[in-house]
């Protein structure tokens, strides 16, 4: 058996025209609505789904995710303008460095889903990569055993620094 591919994402939006536009801004492209309640971004064959469920029948009102939805893309600091000239938040200090090896930002969509973007060229996916080292697991366990900001959503989260 192959193993399984994942091809979808489903973010909760209260507002799916306001959702849309914001993350066809922040993408660079205008997705495709599939459904009054459902509108699609195809992010290099994951689609991220954005889905109104009041809208959609479910009987309930949209609730932020509590987790995060990693992004690589390839110019940080571009995405970092897009994202602030759209109206999301910054949950850190912006653009960062982390003990991992990856540059990043945190950030949360105008409706409190918690999102991170990630320089492409520095994504860590857990193995060992040519020029970059292991991640370090005494580095791991500090950041578990204290917390890591960027995890940690907050309703006075700063606007994205310029």
């Amino acid at each position: 058996m192959r193993v399984p591919r994942l091809f979808r994402v489903i973010l909760p939006v209260p507002d799916i025209e306001r959702a849309a536009a914001f993350y066809a801004r922040v993408l660079g492209t205008p997705g495709e609505r599939v459904w009054e309640s459902r509108h699609y971004f195809d992010c290099g064959g994951t689609l991220l789904a954005l889905l109104d469920p009041r809208r959609d029948g479910f009987g309930r009102d949209a609730a932020p995710s509590p987790e995060l939805v990693y992004f690589a893309v390839d110019d940080l600091e571009e995405v970092l303008a897009r994202v602030t000239a759209a109206g999301g938040r910054c949950r850190d200090d912006g653009i960062a460095g982390r003990a991992w090896g990856e540059r990043s930002f945190y950030a949360e969509d105008p409706f409190g889903n918690p999102l991170c973007f990630v320089d492409a060229a520095t994504v860590f996916t857990g193995r060992e990569q040519p020029g970059r080292p292991v991640f370090d697991r005494q580095v791991q366990t500090e950041i578990s055993h204290r917390g890591h900001r960027g995890h940690g959503g907050s309703d006075a989260a700063p606007p994205c620094p310029p």
